[in-house]
């Protein structure tokens, strides 16, 4: 039996109904019932599907099931009734059928077993379904139905009491009888069963559940993503009535693409509301956020302050484009932004809509300072292997990762990458190319893998710029605002970058927005030059935008982030390093808030893109949402995380990656 328990401590743990005597005594009442058994063969028999088993109980429906079945996982929470349910598959099944069963204890409010996935069916019997409240079911339901292959069904029953808020005893027989209560109001429901000893004394064993009407359960399953198939009564006795359901997973067909995602689940993970550092998703589970939604809401989600500003810039101008002509908008955020990066390494911003976009004005800037400065032949950019700049052309032929640049042709002959960590490669390139280099664009930190820039390297970087005439370009669209630690991750270089790029969290991830740095002399060139510089967008330095900037800065100071980055940095930094002690198949990265945990598989080679899918499936299972890096999963949370929320995060991350590596 596999063994998930652990913490949190089961519900039911101490003398219950499900536990110790109790146990046995529930095992006698629910043997006694077929008529709910008669259905999930029903719905198995002749289609040998693998079966997920949720509060298999004893196994009166488990091992019945098992002939008709080709694989069968039987999860509950009490291991008493788990023992039961070894201990008969163990002497009424013969070997073919004992190797199609799997036990799992598990508390399935949390979590469902990650390897239990791929199943034809998922069963619930014995209306165990009511055990949840109905937080907890829909988060089960959105569990299971990622556990279902698609199209696969899901079976439950659902018990209807008759009493309606006021006590009811019912005598099953002379030493045996159950009292259970209500309360309309929450519907809470108590069943207490009472046997009498030979002594004639009696004991009492209780659960607790809640009333859930068929009609409530389907529309449930319905805002979980499946579609109802069926309804029927099975059975009705003095303890209520019994209805049986059965739904399948609903085929989602959004019409909307959504990135990196494969068209099949395209709308099938829907988010419809953010709020501080939680995301609520439209089957009604929730999960915290540990990627600052894509590393944009430092802040995290839905600050009104930055709300309130957008709102005002909407009423007030709508849209004034940048287009020959200038905004008060463009000049407020302007400044507010210099004077948050340092008047002291920034002289002017060149706004655009996204890190992509600015990265791609950033290459051309890059030419266009040494074609006006007389040294045309600088076309050549330097960037890093496994970086990430951004999907647009020329941004992707600075990116030093795989991500369709040969099927979408783009042009990567003026592109020059070296490794991170590599100061021989430079020595090598600069020998070769000194001459034709307009600039190196690098991140402080790679985005892919969170990998910092070791300090030899940006020093030797900045020495060969001065040396060779080429520009610094700081891509800060990640590492920006305080992600780091500091205002900007190059405030802590010897020598301040020529150019830097910032957008994510320039807004707190609220508009379509970034915004090039450029220090006093490329600024100067710019000014100097009657002949402009040829890159325009038309929603760039929008007013919203710029109202959001300024918003978003004066909350940067009005909350001293600055100080709540340094926390959450050394507690994620901790939880890490903790997670890599104690296994060596994984290794912490990064700095501040901004890090990965790389891992290994059993043989030690670095995991395929599948293995880190599955990781960030199994977070996202346990309420977590973390971003896939290459051979890692990566943490990005708001600067802004309580200690209270920090120490949830960690401990569902915990379950998330314990279960992984065992």
């Amino acid at each position: 039996m596999t063994d998930l328990l652990g913490d949190p401590v089961a519900r039911y743990a101490g003398e219950s109904l499900y536990s110790g005597r109790g146990a046995v005594v529930y095992d006698d009442l629910v043997r006694r019932d077929s008529a709910e058994l008669r259905e999930f063969i029903g719905l198995v028999r002749g289609k040998r599907w693998r079966v997920l088993e949720i509060a298999a109980g004893s196994g009166r429906v488990t091992l019945p099931l098992m002939p008709f079945v080709a694989e069968l996982v039987a999860v509950d929470i009490s291991t008493d009734l788990l023992d039961l349910l070894d201990e008969r598959a163990r002497t009424e099944l013969d070997d073919d059928l004992a190797q199609r069963l799997t036990l799992v204890a598990a508390d399935v409010r949390h979590h469902v077993p990650e390897h239990a996935s791929g199943f034809d069916a998922v069963v619930i019997p014995t209306a165990s379904i009511t055990l949840f409240d109905a937080a907890e079911r829909a988060a089960l339901l959105t569990r299971l139905r990622r556990r279902l292959r698609p199209g696969g069904t899901i079976a439950l029953t659902v018990r209807t009491p008759h009493l309606a808020g006021e006590r009811r005893e019912i005598e099953v027989d002379e030493g045996l009888r159950i009292v259970e209560e209500s309360d309309e109001a929450t519907g809470r429901h108590r069943s207490t069963v009472f046997e009498r000893s030979g002594a004639g004394r009696w004991a009492a064993y209780s659960v607790d559940s809640f009333v859930l009407p068929p009609a409530l359960a389907v529309a449930e399953l319905e805002r979980a993503g499946f579609e109802a198939i069926e309804r029927r009564r099975i059975r009705r006795d003095a303890a209520g009535e019994y209805e049986f359901l059965t739904a399948r997973v609903a085929e989602i067909r959004a019409p909307y693409i959504e990135f990196f995602t494969p068209s099949s689940a395209w709308g099938r993970l829907e988010a419809v509301r953010a709020t501080g550092v939680r995301v609520e998703f439209a089957d009604g589970s929730e999960a915290l956020c540990a990627t600052s939604g894509l590393w944009n809401a430092n802040l995290g989600y839905g600050n009104p302050a930055v709300a309130a500003a957008i709102d005002g810039a909407n009423r007030e101008a709508a849209t004034l484009p940048l287009f020959r002509r200038g905004s008060s908008y463009a000049r407020l955020a302007a400044e507010r932004l210099l004077d948050f990066a340092g008047r002291d390494r920034f002289d002017a911003v060149l706004y655009s809509t996204s890190g992509s976009s600015a990265l791609d004005a950033a290459i051309k800037l890059s030419r266009h300072l040494h074609q006006v400065g007389g040294d045309p032949a600088r076309k050549r950019i330097l960037s890093f292997r496994g970086s990430y700049h951004g999907m647009t052309m020329s941004a992707m032929s600075l990116t030093g990762a795989a991500i369709g640049q040969g099927p979408y042709a783009v042009d990567e002959r003026w592109s020059v990458r070296i490794d991170h960590d590599d100061l021989d490669a430079l020595a090598v390139v600069l020998d070769r190319f000194g001459s034709s280099i307009a600039g190196v664009i690098l991140e402080p930190v790679l985005g892919s893998g969170a990998l910092p820039v070791p300090a030899a390297m940006i020093d030797a970087l900045g020495a060969a710029a001065d040396s060779h005439g080429f520009l610094v370009v700081a891509d800060e669209v990640a590492t920006g605002f305080h992600r780091t630690g500091p205002r900007f991750a190059s405030d802590e270089w010897h020598r301040a970058p020529d150019l830097l790029v910032t957008s994510k969290a320039l807004t707190n991830g609220t508009s379509a927005a970034a915004a090039i740095l450029l220090a006093r002399g490329p600024a100067d060139v710019l000014r100097s030059d009657e002949n402009w510089f040829w890159h325009g967008e038309t929603q760039a330095g929008s007013p919203q935008s710029c109202a959001a900037i300024i918003a978003t800065i004066d909350e940067f100071e009005r909350q001293d982030v600055a100080v709540s980055a340094a926390r959450v940095g050394r507690r994620l930094g901790r939880y890490l390093d903790g997670v890599a002690i104690r296994s060596t198949r994984a290794e912490s990265v990064g700095v501040g808030s901004f890090r990965a945990l790389h891992l290994v598989g059993r043989d030690g080679t670095p995991l395929g893109g599948a293995e880190v899918t599955e990781l960030v499936e199994l977070h996202r299972s346990y309420g977590v949402l973390v971003q896939p890096g290459p051979s890692a999963v990566q943490f990005v949370p708001a600067l802004t995380y309580s200690d209270t929320d920090l120490d949830e995060l960690e401990r569902r991350s915990d379950l998330a990656i314990d279960e992984f590596l065992a």
